[in-house]
């Protein structure tokens, strides 16, 4: 029968070569980032933003029937109480677009899509 001896520097060795590498002390910038992603916070900040522009830029007689959504692949989903407010808005989207754009310039919106939505609960 083969046996195989190794010496006891190359076992240490074989130890320490599988061992995971340390870690180093990280900033406390990625920290708060990392937190802010995994609780959402920084998610619920941004779409608190975005639905204030948008009544900034919609208009105070559109701030009650209209809501933001997501953006998807750089279209914006607006909820909206009513056909004649979607009507109104649609007339107004290429320049909605072009003033979102300039007041939140991170988002890189190139649509608007409206849908009728009962806001009243």
């Amino acid at each position: 029968m083969y046996e195989y001896q190794e010496s006891e520097e190359e076992i240490l060795a074989d130890i320490k070569n599988r061992q995971r590498s340390s870690r180093l002390p990280r900033s406390i910038q990625s920290v708060v980032n990392t937190l802010l992603a995994r609780t959402g916070y920084a998610q619920i900040k941004g779409n608190a933003d975005l639905q204030e522009k948008w009544d900034e830029i919609a208009g105070s007689a559109m701030r009650s029937m209209t809501k933001t959504g997501a953006i998807k692949r750089g279209v914006l989903d607006i909820a909206v109480q009513n056909s004649a407010a979607m009507q109104e808005l649609m007339f107004r989207k290429h320049n909605l677009v072009k003033e979102l754009n300039e007041k939140l310039p991170g988002l890189n919106i190139r649509d608007i899509r409206f849908r009728v939505v009962d806001l009243r609960s």
